[in-house]
């Protein structure tokens, strides 16, 4: 389904809001609720990932926007609630927005709300700048914090995330193949052992969840391209190991 040129396209990713809203502004022109939702996302997640960057050392919101691109570049969706949910799929999980993890302070520790009330409270606030939907797309890619409470291990938020995952909308899905996607021709800043483990993730917990959607009558079809892709972008990324080796 996807061209060479295609793909070219899509490996060129706006690198600010005047090319990211050229990508919709036919679509969702200025000030309408779409453009709206679209910009108030955008701002609030280049805000969230303010000061972090990638391991490639690149701006660390640059992965959102780019993600959040992809639907648009590669297969002309644009729905707002994917697009405004891809932007901040990641700062309810690397920041303090849209709502502190952290409750109070006690013996020089810090106290955790509980990740049912957090997940309440973070989607009360998101769903008022970008409406409920996008709220719940954007917290369903997050994966919950360990608190002590509800959640008490990486296993145990690992398995929720995945949870959450499945039981997902197919555009929510849909959405995490973007992310998913993108992390993979991402990998050359990795260490070959960082390479690995997000291989392994990407194989063996989210693959499963991405064919459930072949079938579906309207993502299906792009689902089916994405992973081709990225078993592509895993192939690329694995015969450098085998280069390496033999140099």
């Amino acid at each position: 389904m996807t061209t060479e040129r295609d793909k070219i396209l899509t490996s060129q990713y706006p690198e600010n809001w005047e090319q990211f809203e050229n990508l919709f502004i036919k679509h969702y022109p200025l000030f309408t609720p779409g453009w709206t939702m679209i910009s108030n996302a955008y701002r609030l997640a280049k805000y969230a990932h303010r000061e972090q960057v990638r391991a490639g050392g690149e701006k660390y919101f640059s992965h959102p926007r780019a993600v959040a691109s992809m639907p648009m570049t590669m297969y002309e969706i644009y729905s707002p609630v994917m697009i405004a949910g891809l932007l901040l799929h990641d700062a309810p999980e690397d920041s303090e927005l849209p709502f502190p993890r952290v409750q109070y302070r006690h013996d020089e520790r810090d106290i955790m709300y509980p990740y049912s009330i957090w997940a309440r409270e973070a989607h009360r606030f998101l769903s008022r700048l970008v409406g409920s939907e996008s709220s719940n797309f954007a917290i369903t890619l997050t994966k919950p914090h360990i608190e002590g409470i509800e959640i008490k291990s990486e296993t145990e938020a690992l398995g929720r995330y995945l949870e959450k995952l499945k039981k997902a909308n197919d555009e929510i899905k849909l959405g995490k193949m973007f992310d998913n996607l993108h992390n993979m021709r991402s990998l050359k800043a990795l260490s070959e052992s960082s390479q690995r483990k997000q291989i392994n993730k990407s194989r063996e917990l989210y693959r499963p969840i991405f064919e459930s959607i072949i079938e579906d009558p309207k993502y299906g079809e792009f689902a089916a391209d994405l992973l081709d892709q990225i078993d592509e972008s895993i192939k690329t990324t694995m015969s450098s190991w085998n280069h390496i080796k033999h140099f």
